[in-house]
């Protein structure tokens, strides 16, 4: 099941999908209150106008940026190869201080969307079993709702949030963030694609089905979000439309409609 999943996603979803952190096993009570209480914090702060989530999250101001991981590939490069270098990113060392966690945060300042960034600050989690783990000033929360606040339109950064929300047991908080990512995708199939893979991991396969659909509707036809589907026997053939204006005209012409006045056929007496 687990190969079959990851086959269906990107890099970075997959690598999000195969942390033990996503086990809600892997932590203990008082760690998961900790984390609760952190995340209705963030979400309460993100709510609220002016700058009340910079308070709990801190400010996006940063010395250099911050710029958007998606556009602004130019200003990418610098950050990576003094802050992000590939023993960085699989938590192997530091370059510029005493933890990775320390270069990861540098990164996610000037980048606050950097989709790698944020999953190695995950992993750097789940290797301390901590919602707010050593060598960074912010919690894990905190990190993808400065994300969230700079660049509220990154679909690919609502998806990892919602798959972090969801296996530290908040599904309710992991499907706004879908449905939010729902409405920025568009008609964007691998978007909406990726957000079906994410209703599927949280165990809401109505919803998965879904998407799935309008994913192929759009030209996506990969099939592996139907055969996860197929293997939980959750997996519908939803009808076209022309069949179900078809059906629609059967089934009128074979009932009269409803209030229309009834004549009766009149005895005609043949003698």
């Amino acid at each position: 099941m687990k190969s079959s999943f990851c086959n269906a996603l990107t890099g970075w979803l997959c690598a999000m999908r195969r942390l033990a952190f996503f086990s809600p096993r892997s932590f203990s009570k008082g760690l998961l209150v900790g984390v609760l209480s952190m995340g209705i914090l963030a979400g309460v702060a993100a709510q609220t106008p002016g700058g009340a989530s910079d308070s709990v999250c801190g400010s996006l101001r940063n010395h250099y940026g911050p710029y958007d991981y998606r556009k602004d590939k130019d200003k990418l490069g610098v950050v990576e190869q003094y802050h992000f270098a590939p023993e960085v990113e699989m938590l192997i060392r530091a370059q510029s201080s005493r933890y990775p966690s320390g270069d990861i945060s540098y990164t996610l300042h000037a980048f606050p969307n950097h989709h790698r960034a944020l999953i190695a600050m995950v992993k750097w989690g789940e290797r301390h079993k901590s919602g707010h783990p050593p060598g960074t000033s912010r919690s894990i929360d905190c990190w993808f709702d400065r994300a969230v606040r700079f660049a509220p339109n990154d679909t690919i950064v609502r998806v990892l949030f919602a798959g972090y929300l969801g296996r530290t047991q908040r599904l309710e908080q992991a499907k706004e963030q879908l449905a939010r990512a729902a409405e920025f995708a568009g008609d964007n199939g691998f978007s909406v694609f990726n957000i079906g893979i994410s209703y599927f991991e949280l165990g809401d396969y109505p919803s998965a089905l879904k998407y799935a659909h309008i994913a192929q509707k759009l030209g996506f036809t990969r099939p592996e979000l139907q055969k996860l589907l197929e293997e939980r026997n959750e997996w519908k053939v939803m009808p076209s439309e022309a069949e179900k204006n078809d059906s629609a005209i059967e089934s009128k012409m074979s009932s009269p409609e409803k209030g229309a006045p009834q004549t009766a056929v009149p005895n005609v007496d043949k003698r």
